[in-house]
């Protein structure tokens, strides 16, 4: 009996390492968008806290409709993360291609856009993979392809303006 029940363990235990645990993202729900915005001649970061061109507390993450806000954490050196899939729906990435689309208010005067396509893919963990990622910012695309290491993050981004 206690064979079996070992048996049954060491069977299951070795699908538990498969599940990604090292980045502190357990699902895609629990990732977000990390990216700078760079000049696209100096290349310097324009969020930068204290030489940007643009001060940090100004700027926000609205969400397609323009009436949510999707929680923003800039750090000192400009680098932005923002929670960008938080809706059961999204899992309809599943079937199809989900798009969702992000506006960056950077300022009364100057707002860019920030576009992910993506798909999902079945995984032997509760929550699914990215299947394929594409990020646009102000219409072109940024990045395209599979997510890089982790199948739970989004691809680290630097957009040029």
């Amino acid at each position: 009996m206690v064979t079996l029940f070992l048996l049954i363990i060491l069977t299951f235990l070795p699908s538990c390492n498969e599940c990604p645990q090292d980045d502190g993202s357990t699902n895609i729900f629990d990732s977000g968008l990390f990216f700078e915005l760079r000049d696209k001649t100096t290349d310097e970061n324009l969020l930068n806290l204290f030489f940007g061109e643009y001060n940090q507390d100004t700027v926000k993450i609205l969400k397609q409709d323009l009436t949510k806000e999707s929680s923003v954490t800039i750090d000192p050196s400009g680098l932005v993360w923002f929670r960008c899939l938080e809706n059961p729906a999204d899992l309809a990435g599943l079937n199809s291609k989900v798009t969702k689309t992000f506006f960056l208010y950077l300022n009364r005067f100057d707002t860019d856009t920030i576009r992910i396509e993506f798909t999902l893919k079945k995984s032997d963990c509760p929550s699914p993979d990215f299947k394929e990622v594409s990020i646009f910012f102000n219409n072109k695309i940024n990045s395209s392809g599979p997510s890089t290491n982790s199948p739970v993050r989004l691809p680290y981004q630097i957009f040029k303006k």
